[in-house]
């Protein structure tokens, strides 16, 4: 099975935020699919881009269709 991986700074981009606040919600366990390879941060992607959609839809109201 192949899965496709994140670096950090493909997460920043994504989310637009900086490259400290990811690796501080890395480091938290706040990231789902976030993993370690030596001292590099990597992000499943299939799993970081689920729980995006599920952040948007906690912060989106009901009535809105996203």
């Amino acid at each position: 099975m192949t899965h496709f991986v994140l670096i950090p700074d493909d997460l920043c981009e994504k989310l637009k935020v900086p490259r400290s606040a990811v690796y501080e919600r890395a480091r938290k366990g706040e990231i789902p699919g976030a993993f370690r390879i030596g001292k590099h941060w990597r992000f499943r992607a299939d799993i970081t881009e689920q729980w995006i959609q599920e952040q948007i839809r906690a912060q989106t109201p009901a009535e809105v269709d996203v």
